[in-house]
């Protein structure tokens, strides 16, 4: 698949028809690689989102393989966590490649989160859907290497909120790490684990269970667990390892959701859980079990040795 001449999508002017059907009425999101419309299909008379790609310089060809790459995922995944693709096409004969995605009502767990953080029980039915979309991502060889608030969309219900995970169009397939240009980082900083900063390994799910692991404690203590001002200082934050507990910034004292975190948030990939799931079931224990004084950690197999 050639990409096509290019053209930045703000000169796509409200009220163009794309593919003879769908009216842009509305922008609703940009990113550094795309804008999303609200658009009414003629045909069906309702309301759609239209993203469409942005391609300039050296990132057009880069962005391109994105654009493909999340049709690919969407064509090979199906799951009530991902937004139903619709249809795909260009701007017109020299312009930009859209997707055309279901329109989604509601908000983002990054904007929920902007009235404050949330308690761990009402966060765990927001990670619940989260962890079954990646697994269901993982089984399949994808990593998302993107997950943070602003991915997690919260759908608005008559009854409840039903949650979407957005954005595979940074993922990455195990087999197939070429999409990704050799040093570049890709994602959210803050996200991103330690070994996705410095290229010291293939990523595989495990990078997934790290940002799934500062989503958690950024939802529920309203701060990262780690900052630094730029990558270098982020992750010399990280090696040193100085993460402070969420009872430190928020009230509910709950130590074995502290012990959680450590384990997800582990510098080294092989510390980590294995898996999503591995999380979500300790996360859930954690938040269940409210234990307050955990029992004791076994000393290290060095002191038991003396």
């Amino acid at each position: 698949m050639t990409a096509p001449p290019y053209r930045d999508p703000s000169d796509v002017p409200l009220g163009s028809i794309l593919g003879g059907r769908y009216r842009l009425e509305d922008v609703v999101g940009e990113g550094a690689t795309s804008r999303v419309y609200r658009a009414e299909d003629a045909e069906s008379g309702v309301d759609v989102a239209i993203k469409v790609f942005a391609f300039a310089g050296r990132a057009a060809n880069k962005s391109f393989r994105r654009f493909v790459r999340e049709l690919q995922i969407n064509a090979e995944l199906r799951h009530s966590a991902f937004p139903d693709l619709l249809d795909s096409g260009y701007v017109d004969e020299s312009g930009a490649p859209y997707l055309v995605m279901e329109l989604l009502e509601g908000e983002t767990l990054a904007e929920l989160l902007e009235r404050g953080p949330m308690t761990p029980r009402e966060l765990l039915p927001i990670v619940e859907p989260v962890v079954d979309a990646l697994e269901q991502a993982h089984g399949r060889g994808f990593v998302h290497r993107d997950v943070k608030p602003a991915n997690v969309f919260l759908v608005a219900g008559p009854d409840r909120r039903f949650v979407k995970l957005l954005d595979f169009g940074v993922s990455l397939h195990t087999e197939d790490p070429r999409l990704t240009a050799e040093g570049a980082v890709v994602g959210t900083p803050h996200y991103l684990a330690p070994e996705l900063i410095l290229f010291e390994s293939e990523p595989d799910r495990r990078v997934d269970v790290y940002a799934l692991g500062v989503l958690i404690y950024r939802a529920i203590t309203g701060r990262l667990p780690y900052t630094g001002s730029n990558l270098r200082d982020l992750v010399r934050a990280i090696d040193d390892g100085d993460l402070a507990p969420t009872t430190d910034h928020c009230d509910a004292s709950n130590p074995a959701i502290d012990r959680v975190l450590e384990h997800a948030l582990a510098r080294e990939p092989d510390r980590r859980y294995e898996s999503a799931r591995a999380l979500l079931v300790a996360f859930r224990s954690a938040v269940e079990t409210r234990t307050s004084h955990p029992p004791e950690a076994p000393p290290p197999a060095a002191q038991l040795a003396e």
